[in-house]
């Protein structure tokens, strides 16, 4: 993956949780920025080599020393894309994670409330030319705070089911000096219940802030995407059946979500982090993948 002078066992992990997926194809990975946060780690080859990753918490899992804690690589996408903060539309932007995306109820809930739907999934500079133009971002997607806190644009996190990264999300915002503060928000679809479970953390439309143990813990103890699918099982159709239940008592609707929306835009505090941080990150991180090219110029990535 390094092209034709690298040898043909050394592969490449970038922007992404990807620390700990297995990859039979290669003997050795080179990891720069990437993160933990879905996979276990007990399979990760020793003779890996760690440029960066993306924060201090998978230094932690992993026991690197703490310089390898840089930040996200997705803080160079807007940059390299030729993609700055433009003037601000007058809408605010929701962007769901990917999967709750899929599950559906979105158009409708953002329609409701008055705000602009941004798909994850769209290609990165549809995604990220949309955020650039916005006053404020309420963010599902970990990349949608990152990108928006690059464009120094407001942001707030909100989750809408068991499906949250806190691990990720504390480890990035640990990298930028910054708190993490989530809001829990009903999603618009009860099938998003019945597929991932409800978030348990705090008071639904109430900020909660998480702390290093607690995002640590969360990892440790299997509680992310990765460890759900597996104890779904049979209980996913009592579940299911609690959610439909819940679209009636709980407001799990599109019209529920749209009034949390609006109350999340209007009352929770956006976030960004200090001054400076971030422009100090970049240059770290742009120092270590020199670094890396220089290995990779001199046919030295073996010895790294």
């Amino acid at each position: 993956m390094f092209g034709p002078a690298t040898p043909s066992a050394d592969g490449f992990l970038g922007v992404g949780t990807l620390i700990g997926r297995p990859f039979p194809e290669v003997s050795r990975i080179h990891v720069f920025s990437s993160g933990v946060g879905y996979d276990p780690i007990a399979a990760v080859h020793p003779s890996n080599h760690y440029w960066c990753v993306r924060g201090p918490l998978s230094a932690r899992v992993l026991n690197l020393p703490t310089d390898r804690a840089i930040i996200d690589g997705g803080i160079l996408a807007p940059e390299r894309l030729g993609i700055g903060r433009a003037s601000a539309s007058a809408k605010p932007v929701v962007v769901p994670h990917w999967q709750s995306m899929l599950v559906g109820g979105w158009d409708e809930a953002c329609n409701l409330a008055g705000f602009s739907l941004i798909d994850p999934m769209q290609p990165p500079e549809k995604v990220i030319g949309a955020i650039a133009s916005a006053p404020l971002v309420m963010t599902e997607s970990l990349h949608g705070a990152i990108i928006a806190d690059v464009l120094r644009i407001p942001w707030i996190a909100f989750v809408t089911t068991g499906n949250v990264p806190l691990f990720k999300w504390f480890d990035w915002t640990a990298s930028v000096r910054t708190p993490l503060r989530i809001v829990p928000v009903r999603p618009p679809s009860p099938r998003a219940l019945a597929l991932f479970g409800r978030p348990k953390l705090g008071t639904v439309n109430r900020a909660v802030e998480v702390g290093e143990d607690q995002a640590f813990d969360h990892f440790m103890k299997g509680i992310n995407i990765a460890s759900s699918r597996q104890q779904r099982g049979a209980g996913a159709v009592a579940r299911g059946l609690l959610a439909r239940l819940g679209e009636r008592i709980d407001g799990v609707t599109p019209q529920g979500t749209a009034l949390a929306l609006q109350k999340l835009a209007s009352s929770a505090a956006p976030q960004l982090s200090p001054p400076g941080v971030v422009e100090e990150r970049r240059a770290s991180l742009l120092d270590r993948l020199e670094e890396l090219r220089a290995a990779h110029a001199t046919g030295d990535l073996a010895a790294a």
